[in-house]
Protein backbone atom coordinates (compact mmCIF):
# COMPACT_ATOMS: atom_id res chain seq x y z
CA UNK A 1 0.00 0.00 0.00
CA UNK A 2 1.45 3.42 -0.82
CA UNK A 3 1.26 5.80 2.31
CA UNK A 4 2.43 8.68 0.44
CA UNK A 5 -1.21 8.48 -1.55
CA UNK A 6 -3.87 10.27 0.07
CA UNK A 7 -7.87 10.12 0.13
CA UNK A 8 -9.60 13.45 1.28
CA UNK A 9 -6.37 14.42 3.20
CA UNK A 10 -5.93 11.10 4.95
CA UNK A 11 -3.08 9.02 4.51
CA UNK A 12 -3.72 5.60 2.17
CA UNK A 13 -1.69 3.23 5.13
CA UNK A 14 -3.71 5.39 7.68
CA UNK A 15 -7.33 5.04 5.96
CA UNK A 16 -6.09 1.02 4.94
CA UNK A 17 -5.10 0.13 8.33
CA UNK A 18 -8.67 2.32 9.71
CA UNK A 19 -10.95 0.05 7.65
CA UNK A 20 -9.16 -3.11 8.42
CA UNK A 21 -9.11 -2.35 12.26
CA UNK A 22 -12.65 -1.01 11.74
CA UNK A 23 -14.64 -4.11 10.21
CA UNK A 24 -12.71 -6.36 11.98
CA UNK A 25 -12.70 -5.10 15.69
CA UNK A 26 -16.85 -5.21 14.39
CA UNK A 27 -16.62 -8.40 13.97
CA UNK A 28 -14.61 -9.93 16.09
CA UNK A 29 -16.89 -9.38 19.62
CA UNK A 30 -19.53 -11.43 17.55
CA UNK A 31 -16.60 -14.17 16.73
CA UNK A 32 -15.08 -14.04 19.90
CA UNK A 33 -19.11 -14.84 21.67
CA UNK A 34 -19.43 -17.39 19.25
CA UNK A 35 -16.37 -19.25 19.66
CA UNK A 36 -16.67 -19.21 23.54
CA UNK A 37 -20.43 -19.96 23.33
CA UNK A 38 -20.00 -23.29 21.53
CA UNK A 39 -16.29 -23.94 23.36
CA UNK A 40 -16.46 -22.94 27.17
CA UNK A 41 -12.62 -22.43 26.88
CA UNK A 42 -11.55 -18.77 26.42
CA UNK A 43 -7.79 -18.89 27.44
CA UNK A 44 -7.22 -22.11 24.79
CA UNK A 45 -9.18 -20.11 22.23
CA UNK A 46 -6.45 -17.15 23.08
CA UNK A 47 -4.31 -19.34 23.11
CA UNK A 48 -4.90 -21.12 19.70
CA UNK A 49 -5.47 -17.65 18.00
CA UNK A 50 -2.26 -16.11 19.06
CA UNK A 51 0.05 -19.11 17.63
CA UNK A 52 -2.22 -18.83 14.49
CA UNK A 53 -0.67 -14.89 13.87
CA UNK A 54 2.73 -15.88 14.94
CA UNK A 55 2.96 -18.70 11.99
CA UNK A 56 0.86 -16.60 9.54
CA UNK A 57 3.67 -14.06 10.69
CA UNK A 58 6.48 -16.40 9.89
CA UNK A 59 4.94 -18.16 6.70
CA UNK A 60 4.28 -14.23 5.36
CA UNK A 61 8.04 -13.92 5.89
CA UNK A 62 9.34 -16.83 4.61
CA UNK A 63 7.15 -15.79 1.40
CA UNK A 64 9.11 -12.70 1.00
CA UNK A 65 5.60 -10.84 1.31
CA UNK A 66 6.60 -9.08 4.54
CA UNK A 67 10.13 -7.66 6.71
CA UNK A 68 9.81 -8.72 10.21
CA UNK A 69 12.27 -7.51 12.73
CA UNK A 70 14.38 -10.41 14.35
CA UNK A 71 14.03 -11.00 17.62
CA UNK A 72 16.34 -10.11 19.93
CA UNK A 73 16.24 -10.61 23.84
CA UNK A 74 16.96 -6.52 24.45
CA UNK A 75 14.03 -5.89 22.33
CA UNK A 76 11.93 -8.53 24.83
CA UNK A 77 13.17 -6.94 27.65
CA UNK A 78 11.53 -3.05 26.81
CA UNK A 79 8.78 -4.29 25.07
CA UNK A 80 7.32 -7.38 27.00
CA UNK A 81 4.66 -4.84 29.47
CA UNK A 82 2.69 -5.19 25.73
CA UNK A 83 1.92 -8.67 25.46
CA UNK A 84 1.29 -8.85 29.29
CA UNK A 85 -1.12 -6.25 29.59
CA UNK A 86 -2.43 -6.90 25.95
CA UNK A 87 -2.71 -10.61 27.15
CA UNK A 88 -4.54 -9.21 30.50
CA UNK A 89 -7.10 -7.72 28.66
CA UNK A 90 -7.87 -10.25 25.77
CA UNK A 91 -8.10 -12.91 28.42
CA UNK A 92 -10.25 -10.72 30.74
CA UNK A 93 -12.22 -9.44 27.54
CA UNK A 94 -13.10 -13.37 26.55
CA UNK A 95 -14.31 -14.22 30.35
CA UNK A 96 -16.90 -11.46 30.17
CA UNK A 97 -17.91 -12.40 26.80
CA UNK A 98 -18.08 -16.17 28.58
CA UNK A 99 -20.71 -15.03 31.21
CA UNK A 100 -22.39 -12.18 29.71
CA UNK A 101 -23.83 -10.94 26.29
CA UNK A 102 -21.98 -8.32 24.15
CA UNK A 103 -23.79 -5.46 24.76
CA UNK A 104 -23.19 -6.06 28.37
CA UNK A 105 -19.13 -5.98 27.51
CA UNK A 106 -19.48 -3.16 25.19
CA UNK A 107 -21.43 -0.99 28.14
CA UNK A 108 -18.50 -2.10 30.37
CA UNK A 109 -15.93 -0.74 28.28
CA UNK A 110 -17.56 2.19 27.66
CA UNK A 111 -16.90 3.23 31.40
CA UNK A 112 -13.43 3.73 31.02
CA UNK A 113 -13.61 7.36 30.74
CA UNK A 114 -14.60 7.26 34.09
CA UNK A 115 -11.19 6.07 35.19
CA UNK A 116 -9.19 7.48 32.59
CA UNK A 117 -9.80 10.56 33.90
CA UNK A 118 -8.28 10.09 37.51
CA UNK A 119 -5.35 8.86 35.36
CA UNK A 120 -5.14 12.06 33.18
CA UNK A 121 -5.04 13.91 36.27
CA UNK A 122 -2.58 11.50 38.70
CA UNK A 123 -0.63 10.26 35.77
CA UNK A 124 -0.49 12.37 32.67
CA UNK A 125 -0.63 15.55 33.95
CA UNK A 126 -3.99 16.78 32.94
CA UNK A 127 -6.38 19.30 34.51
CA UNK A 128 -9.58 18.25 35.74
CA UNK A 129 -12.60 16.96 33.60
CA UNK A 130 -14.63 19.82 32.24
CA UNK A 131 -18.26 20.19 32.74
CA UNK A 132 -18.83 18.75 29.93
CA UNK A 133 -17.09 15.65 30.87
CA UNK A 134 -18.43 15.79 33.74
CA UNK A 135 -22.31 15.54 32.09
CA UNK A 136 -20.06 12.73 29.65
CA UNK A 137 -19.77 10.94 32.98
CA UNK A 138 -23.16 11.65 34.33
CA UNK A 139 -24.35 10.17 30.90
CA UNK A 140 -22.49 7.15 31.26
CA UNK A 141 -23.52 6.40 34.95
CA UNK A 142 -26.84 6.56 34.22
CA UNK A 143 -26.66 4.64 31.23
CA UNK A 144 -24.66 1.71 33.28
CA UNK A 145 -27.28 1.69 36.01
CA UNK A 146 -30.21 1.49 33.62
CA UNK A 147 -28.41 -1.53 31.67
CA UNK A 148 -27.96 -3.08 35.38
CA UNK A 149 -32.02 -2.55 35.48
CA UNK A 150 -33.03 -3.86 32.40
CA UNK A 151 -30.59 -7.10 32.90
CA UNK A 152 -32.50 -7.51 36.43
CA UNK A 153 -28.73 -7.18 37.46
CA UNK A 154 -25.20 -9.16 36.83
CA UNK A 155 -23.97 -11.73 38.11
CA UNK A 156 -21.11 -11.71 40.49
CA UNK A 157 -18.23 -13.52 38.14
CA UNK A 158 -19.11 -10.93 35.28
CA UNK A 159 -18.78 -8.62 37.15
CA UNK A 160 -15.38 -9.30 38.84
CA UNK A 161 -13.90 -10.17 35.11
CA UNK A 162 -15.12 -6.70 34.14
CA UNK A 163 -12.89 -5.07 37.21
CA UNK A 164 -10.34 -6.90 35.95
CA UNK A 165 -10.43 -5.90 32.38
CA UNK A 166 -11.55 -2.44 33.71
CA UNK A 167 -7.94 -1.73 35.55
CA UNK A 168 -5.92 -3.92 32.81
CA UNK A 169 -7.11 -2.27 29.92
CA UNK A 170 -7.03 1.68 31.73
CA UNK A 171 -3.21 0.81 32.49
CA UNK A 172 -2.81 -0.25 28.85
CA UNK A 173 -3.98 2.79 27.32
CA UNK A 174 -1.40 4.86 29.38
CA UNK A 175 1.49 3.46 29.06
CA UNK A 176 1.34 1.27 25.46
CA UNK A 177 1.50 4.29 23.41
CA UNK A 178 4.69 5.21 25.28
CA UNK A 179 6.03 1.81 24.60
CA UNK A 180 5.30 2.28 21.11
CA UNK A 181 7.49 5.19 20.76
CA UNK A 182 10.25 4.11 22.38
CA UNK A 183 10.91 0.55 21.30
CA UNK A 184 10.88 1.30 17.10
CA UNK A 185 9.72 -1.76 15.37
CA UNK A 186 8.01 -2.54 11.80
CA UNK A 187 4.11 -2.89 12.11
CA UNK A 188 4.68 -7.02 11.40
CA UNK A 189 7.50 -6.76 14.13
CA UNK A 190 5.27 -5.72 16.60
CA UNK A 191 2.21 -8.04 15.75
CA UNK A 192 5.08 -11.03 15.75
CA UNK A 193 6.07 -10.06 19.35
CA UNK A 194 2.66 -9.43 20.79
CA UNK A 195 1.25 -12.29 19.96
CA UNK A 196 4.53 -14.47 20.55
CA UNK A 197 5.09 -12.96 24.08
CA UNK A 198 1.43 -13.34 24.74
CA UNK A 199 1.61 -17.38 24.13
CA UNK A 200 3.69 -17.95 27.51
CA UNK A 201 0.88 -16.11 29.66
CA UNK A 202 -1.99 -18.83 28.54
CA UNK A 203 -0.80 -21.60 30.62
CA UNK A 204 -1.11 -19.14 33.00
CA UNK A 205 -4.76 -18.45 32.82
CA UNK A 206 -5.39 -22.26 32.09
CA UNK A 207 -4.04 -22.84 35.47
CA UNK A 208 -5.04 -20.28 37.75
CA UNK A 209 -8.70 -20.31 36.58
CA UNK A 210 -8.89 -24.03 36.87
CA UNK A 211 -9.91 -24.16 32.84
CA UNK A 212 -8.48 -27.38 32.24
CA UNK A 213 -10.76 -29.11 34.92
CA UNK A 214 -13.30 -28.26 31.86
CA UNK A 215 -11.66 -29.92 29.04
CA UNK A 216 -12.81 -33.40 29.61
CA UNK A 217 -16.82 -32.27 29.41
CA UNK A 218 -16.05 -30.23 26.19
CA UNK A 219 -17.38 -31.12 22.92
CA UNK A 220 -15.09 -29.52 19.69
CA UNK A 221 -18.24 -29.33 17.28
CA UNK A 222 -18.27 -28.73 13.82
CA UNK A 223 -19.67 -25.06 14.52
CA UNK A 224 -17.37 -24.48 17.33
CA UNK A 225 -14.14 -25.02 15.01
CA UNK A 226 -15.97 -22.57 12.12
CA UNK A 227 -16.17 -19.99 14.68
CA UNK A 228 -12.82 -20.35 16.50
CA UNK A 229 -11.38 -20.79 12.62
CA UNK A 230 -13.33 -17.18 12.02
CA UNK A 231 -12.06 -15.67 15.44
CA UNK A 232 -8.16 -16.62 14.56
CA UNK A 233 -8.64 -15.00 11.37
CA UNK A 234 -10.33 -11.82 13.17
CA UNK A 235 -7.36 -12.08 15.59
CA UNK A 236 -5.19 -11.69 12.69
CA UNK A 237 -6.29 -9.14 10.92
CA UNK A 238 -7.50 -6.83 14.02
CA UNK A 239 -3.92 -7.55 15.25
CA UNK A 240 -2.06 -5.97 12.17
CA UNK A 241 -4.65 -3.27 11.76
CA UNK A 242 -5.00 -2.72 15.69
CA UNK A 243 -1.05 -2.24 15.57
CA UNK A 244 -0.61 -0.68 12.59
CA UNK A 245 -3.29 2.16 13.46
CA UNK A 246 -2.60 2.56 16.28
CA UNK A 247 0.46 3.44 15.77
CA UNK A 248 -0.23 5.90 12.58
CA UNK A 249 -2.68 7.85 14.62
CA UNK A 250 -3.77 9.24 18.28
CA UNK A 251 -5.29 7.25 21.01
CA UNK A 252 -8.70 9.69 20.73
CA UNK A 253 -8.80 8.75 16.76
CA UNK A 254 -8.09 4.98 18.05
CA UNK A 255 -11.27 5.09 20.34
CA UNK A 256 -13.63 6.90 18.23
CA UNK A 257 -12.83 4.35 15.40
CA UNK A 258 -13.41 1.42 17.93
CA UNK A 259 -16.63 2.71 19.93
CA UNK A 260 -18.51 3.93 15.91
CA UNK A 261 -18.02 0.36 15.16
CA UNK A 262 -19.54 -0.90 18.44
CA UNK A 263 -22.12 0.35 16.60
CA UNK A 264 -22.47 -1.81 14.04
CA UNK A 265 -21.20 -5.08 16.52
CA UNK A 266 -24.34 -4.13 18.27
CA UNK A 267 -26.85 -4.18 15.48
CA UNK A 268 -25.84 -7.32 13.95
CA UNK A 269 -25.89 -9.24 17.15
CA UNK A 270 -29.54 -7.90 17.34
CA UNK A 271 -30.56 -9.44 14.40
CA UNK A 272 -28.54 -12.55 14.26
CA UNK A 273 -29.51 -14.46 17.28
CA UNK A 274 -31.79 -13.76 20.49
CA UNK A 275 -28.65 -13.94 22.93
CA UNK A 276 -28.98 -9.98 23.54
CA UNK A 277 -30.49 -7.36 25.92
CA UNK A 278 -33.80 -6.13 25.34
CA UNK A 279 -35.29 -2.69 23.72
CA UNK A 280 -34.72 -0.79 26.74
CA UNK A 281 -31.08 -2.15 27.62
CA UNK A 282 -30.06 -1.40 24.33
CA UNK A 283 -31.69 2.07 25.26
CA UNK A 284 -29.20 2.41 28.27
CA UNK A 285 -26.60 1.07 26.17
CA UNK A 286 -26.81 4.20 24.04
CA UNK A 287 -26.64 6.33 26.44
CA UNK A 288 -23.20 4.81 27.70
CA UNK A 289 -22.18 5.15 23.72
CA UNK A 290 -23.01 8.67 23.72
CA UNK A 291 -21.66 9.85 26.63
CA UNK A 292 -18.25 7.98 25.64
CA UNK A 293 -18.53 9.45 22.26
CA UNK A 294 -19.02 12.87 23.51
CA UNK A 295 -15.98 13.10 25.79
CA UNK A 296 -13.21 15.46 26.35
CA UNK A 297 -10.01 14.73 27.24
CA UNK A 298 -8.94 17.28 29.73
CA UNK A 299 -6.48 19.59 28.51
CA UNK A 300 -2.53 20.03 30.32
CA UNK A 301 -2.38 21.49 33.51
CA UNK A 302 -1.16 25.33 33.50
CA UNK A 303 0.97 26.24 36.21
CA UNK A 304 -0.93 28.09 39.05
CA UNK A 305 -4.24 26.68 37.85
CA UNK A 306 -7.13 25.35 40.07
CA UNK A 307 -5.96 21.86 38.63
CA UNK A 308 -2.86 22.65 40.12
CA UNK A 309 -2.85 23.96 43.10
CA UNK A 310 -5.26 20.40 43.58
CA UNK A 311 -2.45 18.49 42.41
CA UNK A 312 0.19 19.69 44.45
CA UNK A 313 -2.03 19.95 47.58
CA UNK A 314 -3.04 16.16 47.44
CA UNK A 315 0.35 15.44 45.91
CA UNK A 316 1.80 17.08 49.57
CA UNK A 317 -1.22 15.44 51.73
CA UNK A 318 0.02 11.86 50.43
CA UNK A 319 3.57 12.35 51.21
CA UNK A 320 5.14 13.58 47.86
CA UNK A 321 4.39 11.22 45.04
CA UNK A 322 6.78 13.77 42.75
CA UNK A 323 10.08 14.26 43.93
CA UNK A 324 11.06 18.09 44.78
CA UNK A 325 13.07 18.35 41.89
CA UNK A 326 10.33 17.38 39.40
CA UNK A 327 8.22 19.92 40.63
CA UNK A 328 10.90 23.03 39.92
CA UNK A 329 11.17 23.98 37.00
CA UNK A 330 14.52 24.77 35.27
CA UNK A 331 15.01 28.30 36.69
CA UNK A 332 14.48 26.63 40.20
CA UNK A 333 10.51 28.48 40.27
CA UNK A 334 7.48 25.96 40.61
CA UNK A 335 6.74 24.15 37.71
CA UNK A 336 3.25 22.56 36.38
CA UNK A 337 3.09 19.22 37.69
CA UNK A 338 2.19 18.25 34.48
CA UNK A 339 5.21 19.19 32.63
CA UNK A 340 6.95 16.58 33.22
CA UNK A 341 5.76 13.51 35.58
CA UNK A 342 7.66 10.18 35.87
CA UNK A 343 6.13 7.73 38.71
CA UNK A 344 8.22 4.63 40.01
CA UNK A 345 10.97 4.47 36.64
CA UNK A 346 8.47 5.45 33.91
CA UNK A 347 9.34 8.53 32.89
CA UNK A 348 6.49 10.28 30.04
CA UNK A 349 8.31 13.52 28.03
CA UNK A 350 5.71 15.99 27.34
CA UNK A 351 5.72 15.11 23.54
CA UNK A 352 4.38 11.75 24.46
CA UNK A 353 1.92 13.41 27.49
CA UNK A 354 0.56 15.23 24.54
CA UNK A 355 0.48 12.10 22.17
CA UNK A 356 -1.37 9.72 24.62
CA UNK A 357 -2.81 11.72 27.32
CA UNK A 358 -4.93 13.49 25.20
CA UNK A 359 -6.03 10.80 23.76
CA UNK A 360 -6.70 8.47 26.24
CA UNK A 361 -10.46 8.06 26.57
CA UNK A 362 -11.93 4.69 26.54
CA UNK A 363 -9.81 2.11 25.63
CA UNK A 364 -7.48 -3.23 22.32
CA UNK A 365 -8.06 -6.35 20.28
Amino acid sequence: MDGTKSFGGVNATTLGYGLLYFFCSASMLLFNKLAIYHYQAPAFICLIQYAFCVVAVYLLKFLNFVEVDPLSWETVKKYWPVPALFSCAIFSNNKILQYANIETFIVVRNTTPLFVAILDFFVMGKSLPSKRSLGCFGLIILGAILYAVAEKGLELRSVTWAGIYLLVICTEMVFVKHIFNSVKMTVWGRMLYTNLLSIPVQPLFIVGTMEYAEYPNLILTVQALVFIGLSCLGAFGISLAGTGFRACVSATTFTLVGVVNKVLTIAVNYVMWSNHTNVFGLGALMLCLAGSTLYKPAAKRESGSFSDRMFLSINGSCGGVCSKNQLQGEEGAPAPASDKIKYKEVALTEKEVDDSADDVENAKK
